[in-house]
């Protein structure tokens, strides 16, 4: 019998790693952002409405020098929207992206140009820090999913490696029958415990308040090579598969040999 593969779960292992090194860049580069916003000098509020033209006019030398609202997108620019994958995962333009990061008061805030009111520049940098929240959250996340992948493939693999282990030596020859099924059992309830553990635990996550374990599967696994949206559980089922027929020509044939191969 062929070793049982692990193929769905080292898939899952890449996709997670890619989704992690995403989420970190955006971070990072919302933070970049951040400081690149805060560095900037804006137009400081007036004490009082300019009454004459030529107040406003003086007004207009003095911001001479001063930041602009298309500062803050060249930043947006060349910070979010730079990172490697922006193109591939989201691929949107500036006032789309801004929209959805930091809200659309500020994206039609910073579409107009002129120069960078001192409330603007408060209300971005604001905003900017939920986006950061929410990576910095998600990764949390993904570092939970990433060490319970890693647990069951540690599980599977020394499961898949016993049986093959078993199937591949002479040792069933030198067994008896009983000694055999009880082997075969014990990998049995490894096995069952592995898929009640996955399965409890995408039952009980709470990504967020609007997402479970099952959507984050989807998400992460669904459209990836092989598209395995519960890639843990494919292989769980597959080795329990294996070990149940074993199982079965065990009980109904008596053998201890050619039964397992």
């Amino acid at each position: 019998m062929p070793r049982p593969s692990l193929t769905p779960i080292d898939t899952a292992r890449a996709c997670l790693a890619e989704e992690h090194a995403q989420v970190r860049a955006e971070r990072a580069a919302f933070e970049t952002f951040a400081e690149r916003v805060r560095a900037l000098d804006p137009v400081p509020a007036p004490s009082q409405p300019p009454p004459t033209a030529l107040a406003l006019r003086d007004r207009s030398r003095a911001h001479a020098g001063v930041a602009t609202t298309c500062d803050v997108r060249t930043a947006y620019q060349e910070t979010v929207l730079a990172v490697e994958h922006y193109e591939s995962v989201y691929g949107e333009s500036l006032v789309t992206n801004l929209t959805a990061e930091l809200g659309p008061e500020i994206a039609t805030a910073l579409q107009e140009d002129g120069p960078l009111a001192l409330a603007v520049q408060q209300a971005v940098i604001a905003s900017v820090g939920p986006a950061i929240q929410d990576r910095r959250a998600f990764l949390e996340v993904l570092d939970a999913e990433q060490a319970s992948i890693d647990e069951a493939y540690r599980e599977g693999d020394a499961i898949a490696t016993e049986l093959t282990e078993f199937d591949e030596s002479e040792t069933a020859t030198s067994m008896d029958h009983s000694t055999i099924c009880e082997t075969i059992d014990e990998l049995l309830e490894r096995c069952r415990q592995l898929i009640d553990a996955r399965q409890r635990e995408i039952q009980e996550r709470v990504v967020s308040r609007y997402t479970d374990g099952h959507d984050l599967c989807t998400y992460l696994y669904a459209d990836g090579p092989g598209e395995w949206t519960y890639p843990v559980l494919t292989v769980a089922v597959s080795l329990n598969r294996h070990l149940e027929e074993i199982h079965h020509h065990l009980e109904t044939d008596g053998s201890t040999g050619s039964t397992i191969r």
